[in-house]
């Protein structure tokens, strides 16, 4: 049928992740470069919402598979892979956020501007892009963490909820305040825009 798109199925996408970490856990490289393609790049852009610094993030990430690596020979299946890296990933991310100021007040987050410039034939786009990106950089550290994993990494409340440690009707509602506070920032900003055109 056109269109039509196959599901994997769970428990085989599982099966498949245990023979790969089984094979990294006997020293396949190959395996485990596998393993890094699947995940880096997302555990890359999530360690980068977090920390909002590339080079940062990049050590993460780097930390995080490397646990894996060291994980691989005891793994049980008691979380999917996804997962248990993006909780490593942000207790990582985590940890580096109170060494960069000595303690971190886990409900806020400093604001740090990314420094991408967007291409002149975009501006409107690029504008659009900055005012969510500042309205996300104002969230406290725990909504953007919940608002990055949810909508960006794509994960499941259930996955979002254990990657943070908390309940998913915890995480539900610090999904739903952040989503609150996205919303009435991004209207207030468009407000401002509007007195100064006017």
């Amino acid at each position: 049928m056109a269109g039509t798109v196959l599901a994997i199925d769970p428990d085989e996408a599982r099966a498949n992740e245990l023979r790969a970490l089984r094979a990294v856990a006997a020293g396949d490289q190959a395996a485990f470069a596998q393993l890094v393609a699947a995940h880096g790049p997302a555990l890359l852009r999530f360690a980068r919402s977090v920390l909002s610094d590339l080079a940062e993030a990049e050590d993460v990430v780097q930390e995080s598979l490397l646990k894996l690596w060291e994980a691989a020979a005891t793994w049980t299946q008691q979380a999917r892979l996804s997962t248990w890296l993006h909780t490593v990933c942000y207790n990582r991310a985590v940890d580096r956020l109170r060494a960069r100021r000595g303690f971190v007040e886990i409900s806020e987050l400093e604001n740090h501007a990314d420094e991408a410039v967007a291409a002149d034939g975009a501006m409107i786009r690029a504008e659009q892009a900055a005012g969510l990106r500042m309205a996300m950089e104002a969230l406290p550290h725990r909504q953007l963490t919940a608002v990055t994993l949810f909508h960006l990494q794509e994960l499941s409340q259930s996955d979002c909820a254990a990657v943070m440690g908390i309940s998913e009707s915890a995480f539900e509602s610090l999904l739903a305040r952040a989503r609150r506070r996205l919303r009435a920032a991004l209207s207030e900003g468009d407000r401002l825009e509007d007195t100064h055109d006017g």
